[in-house]
């Protein structure tokens, strides 16, 4: 025979301060089957039973009226602590449940997380996101009762600090080549949640503190190591170097000899010279006859004739003026030997 219990409204109103939240179902059918049920959203209070068979038939000797209590609600919250290792750059987030109320002893799972089955009130982790804690009691294991749910707020992590920059100047973009009292741009490129910024130019000057560092002019040439040194918001630095060669800003060399003979090397002679904007060259026989001149950007060279005739072997004299990007003016001369 299948029975119905069919739960009425309860005799009395009377419910602790502890479900005052909870909302009550006056009328609820379960079904008898021999297992263990769950009652849900009922108030603590006598409750009278009507029982009735499939027929609808009332049970001769009624039910005693039932008395349903309930044990202290199951109540929650969370501590959580931050283990940081600015060794590997790791933020760990160790949540702790503390749970009151139902009877324990308490079994916790987690939604997600790293769990000590030794203790499973503590959850850690590294990766953000939204996490819950599941609690039930011997209550509700008894009597088969879902878990609450406890959700912990969303879990977010700042992110650590990476020292990076690159630099550059007006003369090392004409031509590749840092000089002194040319003013050198460093450009900030580092990421993360920083909170100080702190650059060593490597030259003896002081410190400079800064989001984005100053124009730097250096004034002797070396070789010169460059740090940025951040902290991020977690109180771990991360320092990132780099070297940068001042030179004088500019390079030019005069030959000495060549072979104009037809045969494809060495046919021109002329000065090799590196971030200059304008080249004068002249060539003078030994008797100081101005035989040969040019001026460019970019020297051709002398052919080694003389309005449109071989010259003869021997020694020339070569001078050079030359304008440098950074507005150095360099005069040079020396021999030169022409030979076929």
């Amino acid at each position: 025979m299948i029975v119905t219990f069919n739960i009425v409204s309860p005799k009395t109103n009377t419910r602790s301060s502890a479900i005052n939240s909870w909302s009550v179902h006056h009328s609820c059918v379960y079904h008898i089957g021999g297992g263990q049920w769950c009652l849900n959203n009922l108030s603590a209070g006598t409750y009278p039973i009507d029982v009735t068979d499939i027929n609808n038939c009332p049970m001769q000797n009624p039910i005693p009226d039932i008395t349903l209590v309930r044990p202290p609600e199951i109540t929650a919250f969370f501590t959580d602590t931050l283990d940081i290792n600015c060794d590997t750059n790791t933020a760990t987030q160790i949540n702790t449940i503390i749970i009151n109320g139902g009877i324990p002893p308490y079994q916790v799972t987690w939604s997600g997380g790293i769990v000590d089955a030794a203790n499973p009130f503590v959850m850690q982790t590294s990766v953000p996101g939204n996490y819950s804690a599941f609690v039930n009691d011997q209550y509700g294991i008894t009597n088969g009762c879902p878990p609450i749910e406890f959700p912990l707020d969303l879990i977010t992590f700042f992110e650590f600090g990476i020292a990076d920059f690159t630099f550059s100047s007006n003369n090392s973009d004409f031509c590749g080549i840092y000089a002194i009292n040319d003013p050198i741009q460093f450009n900030n490129i580092s990421t993360g949640d920083i909170v100080s910024y702190t650059w060593n130019f490597g030259d003896g000057s002081p410190e400079f503190n800064g989001l984005d560092a100053p124009d730097h002019i250096y004034n002797a040439t070396g070789i010169y190591t460059v740090s940025l040194t951040v902290e991020d918001l977690y109180g771990c630095f991360d320092t990132y170097s780099d070297d940068i060669e001042i030179t004088k800003g500019y390079e030019i060399i005069l030959p000495n000899a060549f072979s104009p003979n037809g045969d494809g090397i060495n046919e021109t002679i002329r000065p090799v010279t590196i971030c200059m904007t304008e080249v004068q060259m002249s060539i003078y026989d030994t008797w100081g006859s101005l035989i040969y001149a040019e001026t460019s950007d970019d020297i051709y060279g002398w052919d080694g004739t003389i309005n449109g005739t071989p010259a003869e072997n021997g020694n020339y004299i070569m001078v050079v003026k030359a304008t440098a990007f950074n507005g150095s003016v360099i005069e040079l001369n020396g021999p030169v030997t022409l030979i076929k």
